[in-house]
């Protein structure tokens, strides 16, 4: 048996390195996330990445084949990125990479498990990277409203002139860039500095 997967030995611990750092983004995302429903969705998928991480480690194994203890370095690069937006859109382009070699090992290979495995493998990164690309514009979309709203707030140059000139005082209320307050389905997890 090992010998008729030997040729899948290294493709298959590459993919699982990869899958590593898939998890390890998205318990990043889970830890970070302020909003319970965006959490929830997070934990789910990460329980969803470690299942695929469990069969193809399982499928070495019972192969006989050295399982890799490494993670590949895609994480940190994608954690470090400044924006949440950024960040799930990073993480999209590493679960689509993950499911492309998935691909290529799956065309490789002849153990019907092996199949099974890389198939449901395929299938989660596929419903992941939708819901990161859906996510990342929700996000960005509400930030540009945010952004829209303070830059409203702000009171122009010509009323500043005029109340100088007048010496009239305008109250904080109307001075100060104030922001909206978040509407209760809002995610609060939408501020950059809050974000995993």
């Amino acid at each position: 048996m090992a010998t008729s997967w030997a040729p899948e030995a290294a493709p298959l611990n590459s993919l699982l390195e990869r899958e590593r750092a898939c998890v390890a983004v998205v318990v990043a995302l889970a830890r970070g996330a302020t909003e319970r429903a965006e959490r929830e969705a997070c934990a789910s998928l990460g329980g969803d990445l470690i299942v695929r991480c469990c069969a193809l480690r399982e499928r070495l194994e019972l192969a006989g084949i050295p399982c890799t203890h490494a993670t590949a370095p895609d994480a940190a690069a994608i954690l470090s990125t400044d924006s949440y937006d950024a960040r799930l859109l990073a993480f999209a382009k590493l679960l689509e990479r993950a499911a492309e070699q998935a691909t290529e090992v799956l065309a490789a290979t002849a153990d019907g498990e092996t199949q099974r495995t890389l198939r449901d493998l395929i299938e989660t990164h596929s419903r992941a990277v939708e819901w990161c690309r859906a996510r990342a514009a929700e996000f960005a979309a509400s930030r540009m409203l945010y952004l829209a709203a303070a830059a409203a707030a702000e009171p122009s140059n010509d009323q500043s002139d005029r109340t100088a000139a007048s010496g009239t005082q305008i109250s904080g209320s109307h001075t100060s860039a104030s922001l909206p307050e978040r509407s209760a389905g809002e995610s609060e997890s939408e501020s950059e500095s809050e974000s995993p």
